[in-house]
């Protein structure tokens, strides 16, 4: 055999060792379809600032508009007084950069798509074998043509426990306003200061900023509550006092919760202050 020359033998150290074509073509496609759809910083940062919010004052008035409204108005103002080049030029590069965002918003729904698959035959083989599901779930992904995915409910177990925590509250609060009827006089439901319910608004409103899939339906609610009503006071009592446990609550047995009316004015208060 003849023996190798130096410079051979030194390119043959410098090359990379070829990569089986699939996985060649696989890398090469991923890599074209990240370099094709991956909104540039510099598109990202002319968008952010088009739709930035400015106040304008137009024939002796302000209001408010975004930068892209408002060129769009120079641009019209300028063409009747001159050359508006500066103006189409930005013009120009906020559609450009438009575009490059509606492609990456595309490739991201086709990869969350593939992603969701995934885990639906992740959250199948988890069921079958008793195994924790998989997070996030995919139900909880939300995707929409031209709005970037989201992911609506836990992605940890971490997140996972504080929504069990929260599901275990709204169901403590349905209990609670069965109490609250049963406790409150025929003659205090009728004034709104002292009329039983404040523990059902909460009810609601937890129940309705859950994932969906989390949410009990108007008909799940309705039927838990008639199972509620079944209830002996006894009973009704002791699990209560056992739900508020649950949630690391420490309410007395038989308390009842504050009105209709006084839970409405206090989250008005929050919310006024949010």
């Amino acid at each position: 055999m003849s023996k190798r020359t130096t410079k051979e033998k030194i390119a043959m150290r410098s090359t990379p060792r070829k990569t089986p074509s699939k996985q060649r073509n696989q890398n090469t496609q991923a890599e074209k379809a990240s370099e094709a759809f991956e909104l540039n910083s510099y598109s990202a940062l002319f968008l952010e600032e088009a739709r930035r919010t400015v106040t304008v004052t137009e024939g002796g008035q302000r209001r408010e508009m975004t930068i892209e409204e408002a060129l769009i108005r120079a641009q019209t103002t300028t063409g009747l007084k001159g050359s508006p080049y500066a103006l189409r030029n930005a013009l120009a590069t906020m559609e450009r950069a438009e575009r490059e965002e509606a492609a990456a918003i595309a490739a991201e729904n086709t990869r969350f798509r593939e992603y969701k698959k995934i885990l639906r035959r992740n959250l199948a083989k988890a069921r079958e074998t008793g195994d924790p599901e998989p997070l996030p779930h995919p139900d909880d992904i939300e995707i929409e043509d031209g709005v970037r995915p989201r992911i609506v409910g836990p992605i940890s177990k971490k997140e996972l426990l504080h929504y069990e925590r929260l599901c275990r509250l709204r169901d403590t609060l349905l209990l609670q306003d069965e109490l609250d009827s049963r406790e409150t006089p025929a003659a205090e439901e009728v004034r709104p200061e002292t009329q039983s319910g404040g523990a059902l608004i909460l009810f609601h409103l937890i129940n309705d900023h859950l994932p969906e899939r989390m949410q009990l339906t108007g008909n799940e609610a309705l039927l838990r509550a008639r199972r509620n009503q079944c209830k002996a006071k006894r009973q009704l009592l002791k699990e209560l006092f056992q739900a508020w446990k649950g949630v690391g609550a420490r309410v007395p047995r038989g308390s009842t919760f504050p009105s209709r009316r006084n839970v409405a004015l206090r989250l008005g208060e929050i919310f006024d202050v949010v």
